[in-house]
């Protein structure tokens, strides 16, 4: 069996709290965890949350010697800091730029990354339509198609302007 990943997600003196995103929802990984970590030296108390796949103990002690005595007892590999929201925003951001950039570039200009997720889900709308799943299904997405277009377009995505295409003249 691996070994887990672990995230550190917060420390202070005697407080240490650990994700391990991998056992999300595994109550008997959990358990298991908690019975070990709390037989463990310096180790005061241990709160497992399988729901949102974290572990808090209160200790004695660094929290990296224990991180280190949990990865001898392949309990879990520290990774290192949990990723913060908004270091996932940027990456996240960073690929929707690059995908946009991907896709008017393949198109010549001629179509941008909102406008084929609008026309996408447009043509996901019709064939609900055709299928005669009028009500939730092709009214959402026909809805999700028109918001795709709105926010791009507040966000500054699309071709609204002609410097995106670096050359002064519009791609309309």
């Amino acid at each position: 069996m691996a070994v887990p990943h672990a995230y550190l997600s917060h420390a202070v003196p005697g407080r240490t709290r650990w994700r391990i995103p991998a056992k999300k929802a595994d109550s008997a990984y959990f358990r298991d965890l908690e019975r070990r970590l709390g037989a463990m030296p310096d180790v005061i108390r241990v709160e497992a949350h399988p729901r949102t796949a974290s572990v808090v103990v209160r200790h004695h002690g660094e929290a990296s010697a224990l991180a280190r005595r949990a990865e001898q007892e392949e309990l879990f590999t520290q990774l290192g800091r949990e990723p913060s929201a908004r270091a996932m925003r940027d990456d996240w951001n960073d690929r929707i730029e690059r995908a946009e950039r991907w896709m008017t570039r393949s198109t010549g200009g001629r179509l941008d990354l909102p406008m084929a997720l609008a026309l996408l889900l447009a043509a996901s709308a019709s064939v609900q339509l055709l299928r005669g799943r009028v009500a939730p299904p092709a009214a959402t997405l026909a809805w999700y198609a028109l918001n795709c277009l709105f926010i791009a377009r507040s966000m500054g995505l699309g071709r609204t302007d002609d410097t995106r295409h670096g050359n002064g003249s519009s791609k309309r």
